[in-house]
């Protein structure tokens, strides 16, 4: 595949059997020469944002979940938000990523502004060698979607795989309508 996947959405296919992607949507944070980087952005954990954060600041909305990211650092914490700041970089239009203290600070500071803030915190990440997920797009693991903010951030996660995956199949549809019964046609 030519070109980066920086803020697109892979969809896992249906033969994806992979435990840890298994009905995953991943938006990729980052790609390039070095291989890319993604979070898995439709598993959230029992674990609350307060929690995980506890003894470092107190960020809006604290009983927000704290989502899987993936397998790759599973220590590592990610923040997806759409504060904007220097501390963060863009991975597409209004979305941001922030790994460092300044970024978790830098969206709470936004939200003391009175400004509504829209976060996510992860835990771990997906990591693809060089040519490892262009290998995995050739033999069809993946469907790749354009990415919107409203479903970076959605409120109903666990629903997220079934409806991408049907954009997906439509996409790719080779009949664009296919009607249950013919003979109406």
């Amino acid at each position: 595949m030519s070109g980066s996947l920086t803020g697109k959405l892979l969809i896992a296919s249906r033969s994806l059997r992979d435990p840890n992607f298994f009905r995953a949507v991943v938006l990729i944070i980052r790609d390039g020469e070095d291989g890319a980087l993604g979070l898995v952005i439709n598993r959230p954990s029992g674990n609350k944002a307060a929690q995980a954060l506890q003894k470092h600041l107190k960020l809006p909305h604290p009983e927000q979940a704290v989502f899987y990211g993936g397998p790759v650092e599973p220590t590592a914490l990610f923040l997806i938000h759409d504060a904007g700041g220097e501390e963060s970089w863009e991975v597409m239009e209004g979305v941001y990523v922030g790994t460092s203290p300044q970024a978790y600070q830098s969206v709470v500071q936004t939200a003391k502004t009175g400004k509504d803030v829209a976060y996510r915190v992860y835990v771990g990440c997906a990591g693809w060698a060089p040519d490892q997920l262009e290998s995995e797009l050739f033999r069809n693991d993946w469907y790749v979607q354009d990415a919107t903010r409203e479903i970076v951030l959605t409120a109903d996660p666990y629903k997220l795989w079934q409806d991408m995956l049907a954009s997906a199949l439509a996409a790719h549809r080779l009949l664009r309508h296919i009607v249950p019964n013919p003979e109406l046609n």
